[in-house]
């Protein structure tokens, strides 16, 4: 019984952890990916394409045709402008989104897909715009 209050105490620390992260936002994401950007910040919209929309992109860094086509479908799902780049509004939504499926994974007992979406959130909330 310890054990479980102690695995929920934790989980709840890093799910406030990173919402703090959502909220405060920072001041080293870039302002927008897109098409020919690289590295982390590419990979982090890559991981959530996957996650959120079950894009099945290679999550190699590189900004190209795959990732810009997820873009635009994600941004149709949400109704936002279809121009491929994620920007602060984009960006918002998609770490909003990752947030929403942590705060159901948490209430459902999914503790796999809560870690999964805890990571995401500590590395990639400062990678995106928004």
């Amino acid at each position: 019984m310890q054990k479980k209050w102690a695995l929920r105490a934790a989980t709840l620390t890093i799910g406030a952890t990173a919402a703090l992260g959502l909220a405060v936002g920072t001041a080293s994401a870039a302002s927008t990916i897109q098409w020919g950007s690289t590295g982390q910040p590419v990979r982090c919209v890559q991981h959530a394409m996957n996650y959120l929309d079950s894009a099945g992109l290679s999550v190699d860094g590189q900004f190209g045709q795959n990732t810009y086509n997820a873009v635009v479908a994600y941004q149709g799902s949400k109704g936002i402008q279809q121009d491929g780049q994620v920007g602060p509004q984009t960006g918002g939504d998609i770490k909003a989104d990752i947030y929403n499926v942590y705060l159901a994974a948490h209430h459902s007992g999914d503790y796999s897909t809560q870690s999964t979406m805890s990571a995401w959130m500590s590395n990639c909330n400062s990678q995106l715009p928004g």
